[in-house]
């Protein structure tokens, strides 16, 4: 069987708000894409920033 090989690039997003940090039990705060994208729409985190980076991730 062949591994899979595959590279993610990254996306760095800065939040700027403390108080939409998710907590320990995860219920609140930005969990998800949708939070992401609602935290930024009111300016408590940045627009996407794109980088050169990237992850490498093989599925044995």
């Amino acid at each position: 069987m062949a591994h899979t090989d595959t590279w993610w690039s990254l996306i760095v997003v800065l939040v700027t708000n403390t108080s939409v940090f998710p907590n320990l039990g995860g219920p609140h705060g930005i969990t998800s894409l949708a939070a992401l994208t609602a935290a930024q729409a009111v300016g408590q985190a940045s627009k996407d920033v794109s980088t050169n980076a990237y992850l490498n991730f093989e599925v044995v």
